[in-house]
């Protein structure tokens, strides 16, 4: 039986490959120790380099300090029957980060394009459940 760091890069190599405009996925802890992250390469054939997985791990740790904006939208999310934060979206100039937060750590979702949001959302929501179990 797979230990669940290896089902968890199994998860993440399979959203890679389904063609959902996912290029990279990465985990980071709050210290920002990569804890799993996808191999594959996305449908276009391109892999993501280390240098693309550092950034995700600053952005990462820079969101997992942001404790009190965290704190602030759980109490309003509470106070207004919305809900607690789930995850945030970044819409760069050519691609999308959706950043995921854990109880014990930041998933970073990254875009092969600017476009896909929907197709990246979906592909993640289907699965965050066992995402959440692994970690």
């Amino acid at each position: 039986m797979p230990s669940p760091r290896e089902e968890l890069r199994t998860l993440f190599n399979d959203l890679i490959l389904a063609d959902n405009e996912i290029y990279l996925i990465t985990t980071f802890d709050a210290g920002g120790e990569e804890l799993v992250s996808n191999t594959e390469c996305d449908p276009s054939g391109t892999r993501p380099d280390a240098e693309l997985k550092n950034k995700a791990r600053d952005i990462a740790v820079s969101l997992t300090k942001l404790k009190d904006v965290q704190k602030v939208l759980a109490d309003f999310g509470k106070e207004s029957n919305r809900g607690k934060l789930e995850y945030a979206v970044f819409q760069l100039e050519k691609g999308i980060l959706l950043a995921y937060f854990l109880e014990n750590c930041t998933v970073a979702v990254v875009s092969s394009t600017k476009e896909g949001l929907g197709l990246m959302r979906r592909g993640i929501e289907k699965r965050i459940d066992r995402i959440k179990e692994l970690m």
